[in-house]
């Protein structure tokens, strides 16, 4: 969980021009806090990106943005929800007559299961597999058994992603502040 105080200076300063123009100042921060809340989205989908081979598309489907703030609850969130494991064909996977060979982490390179298949044959892939990579499981053709990669949960949390998207936010919401004052004294 991400933690984003307010600047106690741009509160005041807030307060100031909120009461010298008449304007609810609940209502200031609570659209400063709404308008924090979808570039945090960004910010944490675009630290898992940098970590991991994925697209940002994948990741945005797992994020999900909460209730919006409002003059009562001053609080909005971004959750990125525990979920299972993707596939490898979310990890840039390509049946080889090898196997299968992946990349997952971003700063390694390509990995191989030897003996996996996506398909009947190389480059082509089965419909009913939806894209997925599998492996048997003994000799015989059943039972196979789905690859997996790396959820963008364990991403965020192993690798300690919640730092840097926790101070990107907060001077996020600090300009947002300020914007809020700015527009407030502009009115006025």
């Amino acid at each position: 969980m991400i933690d984003i105080a307010v600047d106690q200076a741009d509160l005041k300063r807030l307060a100031a021009a909120s009461q010298a123009t008449g304007k609810n100042i609940d209502r200031e921060l609570s659209a400063a806090i709404n308008a924090t809340a979808q570039p945090t989205r960004k910010v944490m989908a675009r630290e898992i990106v940098q970590k991991v081979n994925l697209k940002v598309g994948v990741v945005n489907k797992k994020l999900k943005k909460g209730i919006r703030s409002n003059p009562k609850t001053l609080k909005t969130s971004v959750k990125l929800k525990h979920q299972q494991r993707l596939g490898l064909q979310y990890f840039g996977a390509s049946q080889t007559k090898k196997g299968v060979a992946y990349r997952i982490d971003k700063s390694g390179g390509r990995k191989m299961v030897v003996g996996a298949f996506m398909g009947p044959k190389p480059r082509v892939k089965a419909p009913k597999l939806n894209g997925g990579a599998f492996i048997r499981s003994g000799k015989t053709r059943l039972p196979i058994k789905k690859l997996h990669g790396v959820s963008p949960w364990a991403v965020f949390l192993k690798r300690s992603l919640d730092t840097p998207t926790e101070k990107q936010s907060s001077q996020r919401l600090s300009k947002e502040v300020n914007k809020r004052i700015g527009k407030a004294l502009r009115g006025f």
